[in-house]
């Protein structure tokens, strides 16, 4: 029954991701004029379909993403010109097998057979194609699927802070989770109590309790603090310990084992759109910095997960409730998004770059360094998929939210 729990969650996770994002490509495609003959979730044979228009839409048995075949998607191989494909093709490619033949020939016929007389007619119109049009629609056109993404996370976020509200630190330096056997533990700091000076100097604001016990260098500290009104006075000794930043950086604090309280702050619905975008930022930013550490070495690529972990993930969220499925999901909606942006042959945004290049060479690039491109971004996506999944078994315990944990010295 858990398998089929974590199955189900994750279909339905990835089922919203890759739609939008396919969507994000189809819905623009249409506004361009672009024919599209089908709209699949997921890969390999089709579970359910159904015909509208010109377009045949279909639900797929591999749920790993999805595709939009557009008309004159393809490159004729023979002559190279834009606006053909394999349903308008005059003549083969000799140096292909019999048996690819064979198989191009097949599948060739079974779309065929799923187009009404509107999709036909679009294959046979050289406007409706893909590659006959101009920079900025082809361009809208791929870029829609990350953007699409991007505006899920937008909307998710903002959403979850319009209903569920979003978690503020407190502005004054009143102490949240007080952890267990800590020098503030032991010393008999509780959560709520606020912090009124340190070393009889003010404390305004949470941000000065931190700088004041850190410049303390081990030497003990003298808290007043108000609880329930009454005044108390403490001596606690910071420990010295070793904390990493979310990017597995390290370094050395003098800590006394205390948080900063949070709130939970409903915010108005119009204010929404603005929160969704700030912490999409946010987001982005963190995964792109997160991506650059990676290249250069300063982040350990341990750190990425791939589908296995998402699969048990993404049920362990559910389990917690709407927002934190949510909120996952809008996580996983930005990673999406900027993967697929990557100047990467096969993705997004190596076609976008393809584009750019022949916008600024002012023609076409050939063929066959498309293809060669192509050939090895997809070599490199698999060796990434390999090592994720790798990643995956071999971490497949972990937690990414996992608090790091404190040992505290006794005293």
């Amino acid at each position: 029954m858990l398998f089929l729990w974590q199955a189900f969650i994750f279909i339905i996770v990835i089922g919203v991701l890759v739609f939008v994002h396919e969507f994000g490509h189809f819905i623009v495609a249409k506004c361009c004029g672009v024919g599209v003959l089908k709209f699949s979730l997921g890969f390999g044979k089709a579970i359910y379909k159904f015909t509208f228009k010109e377009t045949v839409y279909q639900i797929s048995w591999i749920p790993l993403g999805g595709y939009v075949r557009m008309v004159g998607d393809m490159p004729d191989p023979i002559t190279t010109n834009n606006a053909t494909d394999n349903l308008v093709r005059k003549s083969a490619n000799p140096k292909k097998t019999a048996k690819q033949l064979a198989k191009e020939q097949k599948a060739k016929e079974v779309e065929e057979s799923e187009m009404n007389d509107l999709a036909r007619a679009m294959v046979k119109d050289p406007s409706c194609w893909f590659l006959n049009q101009n920079f900025s629609k082809k361009f809208a056109i791929v870029a829609a699927g990350p953007i699409f993404n991007f505006i899920l996370a937008i909307i998710l976020f903002g959403f979850m802070g319009a209903v569920w509200g979003i978690k503020e630190p407190e502005s004054s330096a009143i102490v949240g989770k007080v952890q267990e056997g800590s020098p503030a533990f032991v010393a008999g700091l509780q959560e709520q109590d606020k912090i009124i000076t340190i070393n009889d100097r003010p404390v305004n604001k949470w941000e000065d309790a931190v700088k004041m016990i850190r410049s303390t260098a081990g030497a003990p500290a003298r808290l007043k603090v108000e609880r329930s009104n009454a005044l108390l006075d403490f001596v606690i000794t910071p420990q010295k310990k070793t904390i990493k930043d979310i990017f597995d950086k390290p370094s050395d604090f003098y800590l006394i084992g205390i948080e900063v309280a949070m709130n939970k702050k409903v915010v108005p619905f119009w204010k929404a759109p603005e929160i969704g975008v700030k912490r999409t930022y946010l987001i982005t930013k963190l995964t792109l910095v997160g991506l650059q550490k990676m290249i250069t070495g300063e982040l350990s690529t341990d750190k990425l997960s791939g589908p296995i972990f998402i699969f048990k993930r993404a049920a362990e969220e559910a389990k917690q409730g709407l927002e934190n499925i949510l909120g996952f999901m809008a996580i996983l909606s930005v990673s999406l998004a900027v993967l697929n942006l990557l100047p990467i042959p096969v993705l997004d945004g190596g076609h976008l770059m393809f584009f750019i290049l022949e916008k600024l060479k002012g023609g076409e690039l050939p063929l066959q360094f498309k293809e060669g491109t192509q050939m090895i971004g997809f070599f490199l996506l698999m060796v990434l998929m390999s090592y994720v999944i790798f990643n995956d078994i071999r971490h497949r315990n972990r937690d990414l939210d996992k608090e790091q944990q404190i040992e505290w010295n006794a005293e």
